[in-house]
């Protein structure tokens, strides 16, 4: 993004997306621990909305293996319907 300071409309116009699309609510949403979404627009915003904010840990390629070892998982199953269907 060209202009750090766009973050707080992106975010909006996004939940709103989502929330129309899904009929569902935003519960939670995670960022990373950068300072533009630390600010106290977004922080209202997640408040009025009744959104957690969560902020991924700083220098931590442990989340990012164990994300990339379940999406390789569902990538090369052969039976993912089965898999769903039982439950």
């Amino acid at each position: 993004l060209s202009n750090k300071s766009i973050i707080v409309d992106l975010i909006k116009k996004f939940v709103v997306i989502i929330e129309n699309q899904t009929n569902e609510k935003v519960k939670v949403l995670r960022t990373y621990n950068g300072m533009e979404f630390k600010n106290a627009f977004l922080d209202h915003f997640f408040a009025e909305k009744g959104i957690m904010h969560q902020y991924s840990a700083v220098s931590t390629p442990q989340q990012n293996g164990v994300v990339t070892t379940q999406n390789l998982f569902h990538h090369y199953n052969p039976f993912p319907l089965i898999e769903y269907s039982i439950l």
